[in-house]
């Protein structure tokens, strides 16, 4: 495989800085719920940040498609680091952090997504053969949801710090020898911030042959935007099978984000260390996916078939969680969210990536 070690480094540097952006975006919805008090304010500065993400997710294709690639990430890391370390300095000057501030990552950190991910796959595929598509994305999806399994394990350990000794993670109670208190978001931002710096570092080192035949539009942002669409137009199936398979992973982000702290808080009455461990549940079936998903369905001309088949499946799912206040139902129902969610998403974008123009790929 062409650029193998370009590739590595750009897996490196995704897993370093998904670790701590997993952190901070289980810390901050578990502190307005649990500690703040303030679920219904969250979900007030939820809907803001999905508005303001709409914009600036379209915005964000014509930057991918525009400008170099492996520039963007830089830049990303850059701002990351300056965001999240300057919020770590407010934190410093109060006992309780107000919502204002406790705020400010999760925006920043849900903006990088925005962008981070439409070019991480623009990048994938301009320094990846065609052959290869399907093996680059499942390893993705493994490598993101291996670093967000971490984080999982590493939010229930700072969250709740050690109790006796023992912590409980996932279910399972380990006995670690040693006391540890739980952390404060400033020290979780700093980490963070740091790991932003660290990321820069390893992106800065990738060297790479472009693969996929990629013309630049020059034109105004307008321009940009308008080929675009008129792309999405003149593909109008790809344009619905765009959309329509991601309704699981929207599912998955308001659940994950929003309702998932309030539900573990309020219906089954459990800590940290529960929603902490329900996203590594998540991440264990994201990676089985990732594994098994594209050596099982090897024909993209049943891909829309199969992805409906797991979104009801994923529906199924949600039914459960509605009349279940078991934790043990709660680990499982999470494991098949992960599993269905990471399945839709590889079959999503291998067939993305098999039809749609790297030049053009960042907006569509």
């Amino acid at each position: 495989m062409k650029n193998a070690n370009a590739i590595r480094l750009l897996f490196i540097s995704n897993t370093i800085s998904g670790i701590a952006q997993g952190i901070s975006m289980i810390a901050v919805p578990w502190y307005f719920t649990h500690h703040l008090g303030m679920s219904k304010l969250f979900g007030l500065l939820y809907f803001s940040l999905t508005f303001v993400t709409l914009i600036w997710g379209t915005y964000v294709g014509t930057i991918v498609d525009r400008y170099d690639r492996k520039t963007i990430f830089l830049w990303i890391n850059i701002f990351g680091a300056i965001g999240l370390l300057i919020s770590t300095f407010f934190c410093q000057f109060f006992v309780v952090v107000p919502w204002y501030i406790a705020i400010a990552p999760f925006f920043i950190t849900a903006l990088i997504y925005n962008i981070h991910f439409p070019n991480l796959y623009s990048f994938a595929q301009e320094i990846t053969e065609s052959i290869h598509y399907s093996k680059i994305t499942s390893i993705l999806e493994i490598q993101g949801q291996l670093a967000f399994a971490i984080s999982g394990a590493l939010a229930s350990l700072l969250l709740m710090g050690t109790e006796h000794q023992k912590i409980d993670i996932a279910g399972f109670v380990f006995n670690l020898g040693l006391d540890i208190q739980p952390w404060t978001l400033g020290k979780i931002f700093l980490v963070n911030g740091i790991t932003y710096l660290f990321s820069f570092i390893f992106i800065y080192y990738i060297q790479f042959e472009r693969i996929a035949d990629r013309k630049i539009d020059t034109g105004t942002v307008y321009e940009r935007l308008m080929i675009g669409f008129r792309f999405l137009k003149g593909h109008k199936g790809l344009l619905y099978f765009g959309v329509f398979s991601l309704f699981v992973f929207a599912t998955i982000l308001v659940c994950s984000t929003y309702l998932m702290p309030i539900y573990v808080n309020n219906h089954l009455h459990a800590g940290a260390n529960v929603y902490a461990g329900s996203e590594m549940y998540f991440a264990l079936g994201s990676l089985i996916a990732g594994f098994f998903t594209a050596r099982i369905f090897t024909n993209h001309l049943k891909y829309s078939r199969v992805i409906v088949s797991l979104s009801l499946i994923c529906s199924l799912v949600y039914l459960v969680l509605f009349e279940s206040n078991s934790i043990l139902i709660f680990y499982i129902m999470h494991f098949l969210l992960g599993f269905l969610n990471a399945s839709v998403r590889i079959l999503r974008i291998t067939y993305l990536f098999q039809h749609t123009p790297n030049s053009v790929i960042g907006r569509a």
